[in-house]
């Protein structure tokens, strides 16, 4: 993967255009998946492009050591089923993306990657949905099971948690 081609940062990451705002204002520089997903699969019409998650960050910049691959949602979703789905497709596609470009097995990904899912704790009915869904631990129903599969945690937080989050991840030693 061309690392600086697609640097950005998690603010940027977290742009949402229908709405004007970023998510989170955490200036950290990351991998932009989305724009090397639009690039990648440009020769395919915009609706059969896969989707993918947000971000990628790796603090030594090396995707096979630990790496925090994040997903922000800001937007009125349709439904529960509907943000569970969205997020399954883009997980799944950025995985396989992501095995294939870095040469490395589900294992590595199990051993070494982190999945944060953020979403807004001010847009009510987002937050009032998806809290339902979590539970305690901050596990959303349904994402726990990649846990230890292709992910070594899912995490389930809000944009008000997520820089408390990152320190966490930058502080892991393995």
């Amino acid at each position: 993967m061309e690392y600086n081609k697609y640097l950005s940062t998690f603010k940027q990451c977290s742009y949402d255009s229908d709405n004007n705002v970023y998510l989170v204002n955490n200036e950290t520089k990351c991998f932009d998946l989305d724009n090397y997903f639009k690039e990648k699969f440009k020769e395919l019409e915009v609706g059969d492009r896969p989707k993918s998650l947000d971000s990628i960050y790796s603090k030594t910049h090396n995707f096979l050591s630990k790496c925090l691959m994040v997903e922000f949602k800001n937007k009125n979703l349709k439904s529960i089923e509907y943000i569970i789905a969205n997020i399954y497709s883009k997980i799944f596609n950025s995985i396989l993306v992501f095995i294939s470009e870095n040469k490395c097995c589900i294992e590595n990904c199990a051993k070494n990657n982190y999945l944060l899912i953020v979403y807004s704790s001010y847009k009510e009915k987002i937050s009032g949905q998806l809290n339902n869904l979590a539970n305690k631990s901050g596990k959303l129903k349904g994402l726990e099971r990649f846990k230890n599969y292709i992910f070594k945690d899912v995490k389930f937080i809000t944009n008000v948690e997520f820089d408390d989050e990152v320190i966490k991840f930058n502080n892991l030693t393995n």
